[in-house]
């Protein structure tokens, strides 16, 4: 039924969402609504609509990154209306290899394509059920500077339809750790703890 199955999930504590907007997003060429429901079944997902040409988008935080630093980059991703891929883009001035670089998520085939030279460490796509996917990609900056999270459509094909995000992450180290809602901070895992009754 696309809910989210209730469990037991230990992770180590100490993990921080760097994106402090985690629940907003802009776009300078595309609208946005927050009219669709998460997997945790609120209403706080994106629809984002095309109309034209090849779009950007962005999630409204910019991120301080550190040269030699390995940042992990997420989002939960659902087709809509849409059928087209859409892509990870890291700027060169702080991801490196003469260019930017972009991750394409292949949700059919749960794989990723990278095109340009940037440091990726991994990169991968998975289902989590109800038409929602996780898109990640690791990275190490070769940089130091602000920028934010932003995805792209990679063409111009879709026009009139539209794909729904939700839960942009920004996190140190490698590998995505579960989502951790921000509002106007940064916010970081504390530890989490167990209880057997005797």
């Amino acid at each position: 039924d696309g809910a989210w199955v209730k469990g037991l999930l230990v992770e180590p504590d100490g993990a921080t969402n760097l994106n402090i907007n985690s629940s907003t997003i802009f776009v300078g060429d595309a609208s946005v609504a927050q009219d669709a429901v998460s997997p945790t079944g609120d209403v706080t997902a994106w629809t984002v609509s095309y109309s034209g040409g090849i779009k950007g988008y962005t999630y409204s935080s910019p991120i301080s990154f550190v040269s030699g630093t390995t940042y992990t980059f997420s989002t939960y991703f659902k087709e809509g209306t849409s059928t087209q891929n859409v892509a990870t883009l890291l700027y060169g001035t702080y991801f490196g290899g003469g260019g930017n670089t972009t991750i394409e998520y292949d949700t059919d085939n749960l794989t990723t394509t990278v095109t340009g030279g940037a440091t990726i460490v991994g990169s991968g796509v998975s289902d989590e059920g109800g038409g929602w996917f996780r898109l990640w990609t690791a990275a190490t900056a070769t940089g130091t500077g602000s920028a934010n999270q932003q995805y792209t459509r990679l063409a111009a094909a879709d026009d009139g339809k539209n794909h729904i995000l939700w839960g942009g992450q920004v996190e140190e180290g490698y590998a995505p750790t579960s989502y951790i809602p921000t509002s106007g901070a940064s916010v970081t895992r504390g530890a989490e703890t167990t209880t057997i009754p005797a």
